[in-house]
């Protein structure tokens, strides 16, 4: 864009040809943008499958403990916090 303001500023041809610059220019950016977010579209769609897929489910979600129930869980932390 800057190339295209110093050729209009000269005038004479470059300045004809610095509009059509400047618009390919524009249109490069807004096609790169474009796919650019696709992209990052479909990265966030297949992480949030496998999160779905692979995560933990029920109790042992928030367990902090492997095989523990929550239950449990949140009686190992009262006991924790009891003996501070």
């Amino acid at each position: 864009m800057a190339v295209s303001e110093q050729m209009t500023a000269t005038g004479g041809d470059a300045a004809s040809l610095a509009a059509q610059i400047a618009e390919v220019a524009q249109t490069a950016f807004m096609d790169a943008s474009q796919h650019a977010m696709l992209i990052s579209a479909i990265i966030a769609g297949v992480t949030a499958a496998l999160m779905l897929l692979t995560l933990p489910k029920g109790d042992k979600a928030l367990s902090a403990e492997p095989g523990l129930t929550l239950e449990e869980t949140e009686a190992a932390h009262v006991e924790a916090d009891a003996t501070r």
